[in-house]
């Protein structure tokens, strides 16, 4: 498995309250689909974490 080394993750682009639209969107699904241990869609996970930005080499 690959190590990622934290320390050069800059997060400097984040503004607090820049987008509070997205960010809510996104509290919400992360607490109904990701955080929950009775969603078991992979695919649907995928899909929404890449709307919401996430980039895999997948």
């Amino acid at each position: 498995m690959k190590k990622v080394d934290l320390s050069k993750f800059d997060n400097s682009f984040f503004e607090i309250g820049a987008n509070f639209f997205k960010n809510t969107i996104w509290y919400f699904i992360n607490a109904i689909i990701f955080k929950s241990s009775f969603f078991p869609f992979y695919k649907l996970k995928v899909f929404l974490l890449k709307i919401f930005g996430s980039k895999m080499d997948r």
